[in-house]
Parts: structure tokens; sequence; C-alpha cells
């Protein structure tokens, strides 16, 4: 029941023009910051203007037409945007006239079931109503009885909009103007259309359509049309038949010329759903040949059609489409998307068969896509591309396509030489999209610590989202570089890059404060305190707790030490962050309170950066470069190193969450030693704590120890008058 309910209210939205709009409220702003974008460019004035950057699979099928047509060294295309006539005052005359309360403005809505409110009467039709008040006002004055039972009749039409039973104007009075007389037959069928008694509204139009007489006789058709169109969209799609010989025979009235281009727009309208494959193929070929102007509804239609034919672009499966040939016969664009977006070797094979027929550019992008290694055609494939001039539309893309498959080849010298020759800034043709993708490819063939750290910094782009637009050019981590951060480096490796000067402060404060936490919770105290300068550098709010721990003389006060700073510094986590959002750049970091709607001490288990499961990946980059989601170890690492980072990864699993780790010290602590004053702050962090940050159920005895050792070993003390509950 509720997906038919949808369907309904889908339908009615598509008929009648109409948008509506989702909001998910809740907590603060995390609108993301991506380094590469997914279902839109970044740059979306630069991207129709033929600058499109790295095209990917994922993008939209209207984004896909553009890049279809830069590829293949068509002119960018220009749209005709919708006009939207201005509502003029209907209120104002209406009110002025009859004395009454303002009404509500344009567009009102009818309930249709619960949950399922449409907007019934759109702001054209107040349009024509101030415009016909001010022409019977002209021919009968403004004070006249016929105007004011005008304004009558019309209110009654427009109390249709709304949910109530069918109201109809009074019909006009015996011997009235003959004008009168039109007017109400004409407000009676629209009341009849807002009422959603569709037949009879087209039947009434008909009857106006047969009155030489009316005014209203070139809208007759026409609205008999629309009728059918919501009697189709609302209850039975076998009416669109019917829609489709009203609005032909408005076309072809030369009385109804001015509502010819609207009929038109009607008439695609109605062929979208009685015959989208042969809609498609006309609106495809319309779109890739045009040199001249496209509608806007074409791109939207277009997509409307694929998205219908063959499934939406998240969800689509090449190899799982019935309808694939009958879409893609003839028709090279809508053959293009489909293969290019396509998964599975369905997908690959008709890409290359294309890519063999043509050699054009478009299907040479398709084909890089879906090459992941050695087949019979790599080869020339790779030749082609690399013929691609620099001045070539597709450029970017092909020479990023490049260097991944040169890449997957195991042709890593191959792919640094390539990639020696591009930019490593953003410049014209190359976006800062483009060259965050080609950095992720530099960290992929890495040959040392410092060539990874400077391909690490990615800059955000911007990207709208329910928020508004996201700030540019904020440095961050993409997923890659945080995997291999947090799950392929051993801990030498990153006390190493937090010393290196490389990295941007704010990304390498970070990389300290991992390396710093993981080797205190390692029990690695020399790599602590190697990594101790360059914290104290770059969080210099840390000072007064690591010159402490640095003047520890025995492993005890130094592991007490270290304890009591990640208690007072609920910022200080094990691993480094990703991407950024909104809410985790507005802080300087590490935070020494907790955060609510921030990620404070650490969660457990040790969290992998990139994800593993199909489609849980944030970043873009990670589904672009590593279909698995498995980013591997850097290549310079030695097989030792590499079996080191596993073991310590597999250590820090065991160590569990902060509140466990940090419960348990505090109590060994109080143990050890039962009078340190230091040892109450450390119990009352952990409870008071313990309700902000990631925590098992099973373990909240911990809380309720650290609070009863607290009241019965300091009783008196300042932190036990602080700590006067303890949570779950």
């Amino acid at each position: 029941m509720k997906q038919a309910i949808v369907r309904l209210a889908l339908a009615f939205v598509f008929a009648t023009g109409m948008a509506t709009a989702i909001v998910w409220a809740c907590g603060p702003d995390f609108a993301p910051l991506p380094t590469v974008t997914g279902l839109d460019p970044a740059d979306g004035s630069a991207f129709n203007n033929g600058d499109v950057g790295v095209v990917r699979p994922r993008f939209r099928r209207a984004n896909l037409v553009v890049a279809y047509r830069a590829f293949a060294g068509r002119p960018p295309l220009t749209i005709e945007e919708p006009t939207w006539a201005p509502a003029e005052d209907w209120f104002t005359r209406r009110n002025s006239l009859l004395g009454r309360a303002p009404l509500e403005t344009p567009g009102r809505a009818r309930r249709i079931i619960d949950y399922v409110t449409p907007i019934n009467c759109l702001a054209d039709a107040y349009v024509t109503a101030a415009r016909t008040f001010d022409d019977r006002a002209t021919r009968f004055g403004e004070q006249s009885t016929e105007l004011r039972d005008w304004v009558v009749a019309q209110d009654t039409v427009f109390a249709n909009c709304e949910f109530t039973p069918l109201v109809l104007p009074a019909a006009a009075p015996a011997g009235a103007d003959p004008l009168v007389r039109a007017d109400r037959e004409y407000q009676i069928a629209a009341a009849h259309f807002y009422g959603m008694q569709y037949d009879e509204a087209a039947r009434r139009f008909r009857a106006i359509a047969g009155d030489a007489t009316s005014p209203w006789r070139p809208y007759g058709r026409y609205l008999a049309g629309r009728a059918m169109i919501r009697a189709a969209t609302m209850v039975e799609p076998a009416r669109f038949p019917e829609a489709e010989r009203e609005l032909l025979a408005t076309i072809a009235d030369p009385i109804a010329t001015p509502l010819h281009a609207s009929a038109q727009e009607l008439l695609t309208f109605v062929r979208l759903r009685s015959r989208p494959d042969e809609e498609l193929r006309a609106i495809s070929t319309r779109l890739a040949t045009t040199t001249g102007v496209v509608r806007r509804s074409d791109l939207v239609d277009f997509t409307y059609l694929m998205d219908g034919v063959v499934g939406d672009t998240v969800n689509f499966k090449y190899d799982l489409v019935d309808a694939a040939d009958a879409t893609r016969e003839g028709n090279d664009l809508a053959d293009w998307v489909l293969a290019f977006q396509g998964e599975g070797p369905e997908a690959r094979d008709r890409t290359l068969t294309r890519w063999r027929d043509t050699k054009s550019e478009p299907w040479l992008v398709a084909a890089l896509w879906h090459l992941r290694g050695a087949t019979p055609d790599t080869d020339a494939v790779l030749q082609h591309a690399a013929a691609v001039p620099a001045t070539s539309a597709s450029y970017p893309t092909v020479t990023f396509l490049r260097v991944r498959l040169l890449i997957a080849l195991g042709r890593h010298d191959d792919a640094r030489q390539l990639l020696a020759a591009l930019p490593d800034e953003p410049r014209p043709g190359f976006s800062t999209e483009t060259i965050n993708l080609l950095r992720g490819e530099r960290l992929m063939v890495a040959r040392d610590l410092e060539e990874l750290l400077r391909t690490a910094p990615r800059s955000s782009v911007p990207s709208a989202s329910a928020f508004g637009a996201s700030p540019a050019n904020v440095i961050s981590f993409d997923e890659d570089a945080a995997a291999v951060l947090n799950d392929r480096l051993p801990l030498d490796r990153l006390v190493d890059a937090a010393l290196s000067k490389i990295l941007p402060a704010r990304l390498r404060t970070r990389v300290a404060i991992a390396a710093f936490t993981r080797a205190i919770i390692l029990n690695r105290h020399d790599a602590a305190r190697r990594v101790a300068p360059a914290l104290r550098e770059t969080a210099p709010m840390l000072a007064g707790d690591l010159d402490v721990y640095l003047r520890a003389s025995t492993p005890e006060a130094s592991r007490r030490a270290a304890v009591l700073l990640i208690l007072r510094t609920p910022g200080m986590t094990r691993s480094i962050r990703g991407l950024e959002d909104h809410y985790s750049i507005a802080f300087v970091e590490p935070r020494r309170i907790h955060e609510s709607f921030t990620q404070t001490w650490w969660c457990g288990p040790y969290p992998a950066a990139a994800p593993t499961a199909a489609g849980d990946a944030q970043s873009e980059l990670i589904h672009v470069l590593y279909p698995s989601h498995n980013v591997p170890p850097p290549a310079f690492l030695s097989a030792e190193e590499r079996q080191t980072a596993e073991r310590e990864r597999t250590d820090l699993l065991g160590s569990g969450h902060a509140a466990r780790y940090l419960a348990t010290a505090a109590l060994a602590w109080v143990r050890e030693r039962p009078a340190d004053p230091q040892a109450a702050e450390a119990l009352s962090r952990i409870v008071n704590g313990w309700r902000r940050t990631c925590r098992d159920q099973g373990d909240a005895q911990l809380a309720r120890q650290s609070f009863q050792e607290l009241h019965r070993r300091f009783p008196s003390s300042e932190w036990a008058k602080r700590t006067k509950y303890w949570y779950q």
C-alpha cells in the first residue's frame, strides 16, 4: 500500500510540474567536505561549458549527456530554461473588490489521502485569474455586478484546490451577457478539474472548444488534454492516448497558436509514458547532435526515461537489464551511457566492441573505465589513449585512466613517468578535483614515506548538501591516505610521518596525536618519547602534560602521566580522520573537552579507514581507485614492516575502546598508589567522560567501580565533589 501511495504522489508531481523536498533534521551541521564529488561535478558551470575534468560513471545521466558531447567534440549545450510568469496580485484585486480578509497565497494543495497532499492549483491559474479580472473590469466596470459575480464564482473555483467536496459556481443568470455565460461555463469546467472530476471537466472543455462564440474556445482541447493527463497519472494510465489526441488537436488548431509550445511539452510528457523507447531515441538524438537550443526538460526527460527503462544510476547493473538492447538500438548516446555506467563483463565487452567499431573518444573513455587488467585490446587502447591531445576535452579523463590502468598492470614506473608530466596544482583543464584524483594515483605508486606524505593532503571541492554549499580548499586527508596511515604503517613509520614537516600543520597534528596515543596503548614509550616533541610543537596546549610525561623517570610514572594526559584531552584518538565535514573543522585539535557530536577518545574495535563493504565508502576516490575498497600497504614497506603493522593493529584491536582501556588503567593506578591525589582526578574523569564516549554496555561495572573507588579513597577531594553520579 505504501509503495502504491508513493507512486501515486510521484505521478501527480510529474504531471503537474511540482517539486518536493525532503529535509532530515537532527543534530549539528555534518555537511561533508568532499575532495571528489559523487553524482555531480564540483564545478558545474565549467563542466557545462566543456571543461569536464575526470568524468565518472556515478555521475547523473544529465551530466553524462554533457560529457558525451564534449568527448565527441560537439559544442556545449545551450539550455532553454523554463520561464515562469510572475504571479500577479489576484488576491489584492479579489480582496479589494469583495472587502474580505486576504486569502492564502497561490499554490494550494489538495489532500488526497493522509500524507499525500500534492499542489492542485498552480501559480499560472492565479495569473490567468488576475488578467481576466483586469479585462472584465475594463469591459463591465470596476464596480459592476458582472465583475463582482465573476470574482465570487472564481472564489468558488479556487475552493476546490483544497480538500473539500466539489463545489460549483452558480450558473449565469438568464439573459446574462454572452461573455458572462461563456466565463461561467469555463469556471464550472475548471471547478470540476480542480475537484478531480476529470472526465466531466474534459467533457465541458470539449464543449467550450466547439463554441465559436466563447473567448475560451482556443483553450478547450488543450485543457481537455490536461484533464486526461491528470486522469492518467492519478487514476488510470490507459487515458494517455486520449490526452495525446486532445493535444494533437490543439497543435493543429491555428486559433490555439499561443498554446502550441505548451501543448508540445505536454505531448512529450505523454509520449514519455506511453511510448518510452521511441521518445528516448528522439530525445537522445536531439541531445547528442543538436547545435542549437534544447529545453531543460529534454535533460530531465532523458534521465527519467533512462531510469525507467534500465534503472537508476546508483543501482544500475548492465548485465541485468532486459531492455538494454532495445534502448541502445540506433541510439549511440543512450548506448554509451548504458555501457559507461554498467558493471560486469557485458558492459566491458560492449565498450570494447564499440571502441573497435568507432575509435571515438567517447567510447575510448568508456573502454578505459572498464579495463582493469590485461585483455587482447589493452595495449591498443593504451596506444589510442596516449595519442589523445592535451587540447581534447577528454584528456584529463583519459590520462587519469591511463595511469590507473598502468598501475593495475603493475607498470608502476610507466605510471610514475606519466604522472611526472602532469600538474600537481590546479590549472586550466586540471581542476582541484582532478588534482585530488591524480594525487590518489601518486599515493598508489609512492616510492618512500616522503612521496606518500606529499601526495596525502587534498583540497575540498564545492559540493551542495542539505546545509548549503560546502567550503572549498579545506585541506584534509581522503580515505585512501587515512587507510594507509591508520591500517598499513607500523608505529615507527607513523612517528616518522609526525616528525616530518611535509604535512600541513593541522594534518601533522592529527598524525602526531594518533602516533602518541597508539604508542601508549602498545606500551611503546620509546616511540611516544620520540613523537612527543612533534606533538608539543603542533599542539602547544599539551606542553605542560607532555613535559610531565617526558620528565617521568620510570615506566610506571610515564604510563600514569600519559593516561592522565589522555584523560584530560578527549581529542587524543588513535585513528586519523579521512574526509572532513563542517563540524570537524570548527575546533582546534586536540580537543580538551568532550563533544557530544564528534569523536572524543576513541571507539572500538579499531576502525579500518576504508570500509570493505561495497557501497559503504564515503569517498568517491575510493570507489574510483579501489573497487574492493581495500587500500593495500605502500610498496616501499618491507615484509617485516608489513607484519609489524598487522601485529600492532591486532594488539590495538585487543585493547578495545578508550573507556575500557582508560578505566582499567585508572583503577590499576589507584590500587598501586591509593593516596595519590592525581588518581582521584583520573577516576573522576573516567566517570564523567563515560557517558560522552563510545563504550560497551557490558563494561558499565568499570564506571561504577571508578565511582566507588573515588568516593571510598578520596571522599573529601574536590574531584569527589564534582562527581556525584556514575553512568552506564
